[in-house]
C-alpha cells in the first residue's frame, strides 16, 4: 500500500484534493514512509503492553515526544510542511529503533 501510495501521490491528491493541492505530493511520499514504520510500531508497542512494560512504552513515548518536538523546531522554519512531514518519519523511525531494542531484552528474558 504504500509503494502505491508513494508512487500515486499526484494521481490521489488529484483525485481527492484536486489540482490546486499539487504542492502536498510530496508531504503524502513522505508520508508513505512513515505509514510503514507506525505498522510497525504499533504490534510492537502492543508486544511491550503485553509483557507487562508499561514503563518502557511511556519512556519510548516520551523520547519520542522530545524527538519530533526538537525535529519540527528544526525543520519546519527552513523546509516547511516537508520538515514537518519529515520530523514525523525521523520520530517514527526512532520509536521503531527503541521498540526493537526493548522487545529484544523481552524476548530474551
Amino acid at each position: 500500500f504504500a509503494a502505491i501510495l508513494f508512487i500515486g501521490a499526484p494521481l490521489w491528491i488529484g483525485i481527492v484534493f484536486g489540482e490546486a493541492y499539487a504542492a502536498a505530493v510530496p508531504v503524502l511520499r513522505i508520508h508513505a514512509f512513515t505509514l510503514v514504520l507506525m505498522f510497525l510500531n504499533a504490534p510492537l508497542g502492543m508486544r511491550l503492553v503485553a509483557a507487562d512494560r508499561m514503563r518502557a512504552v511511556n519512556a519510548t513515548f516520551a523520547v519520542v515526544v522530545t524527538v519530533n518536538l526538537a525535529a519540527n523546531l528544526i525543520l519546519i522554519p527552513r523546509y516547511g510542511i516537508e520538515g514537518a512531514a519529515v520530523a514525523t518519519l525521523l520520530s517514527e523511525a526512532v520509536s521503531a529503533a527503541v521498540l526493537v531494542r526493548l522487545i529484544r531484552g523481552v524476548d530474551s528474558s
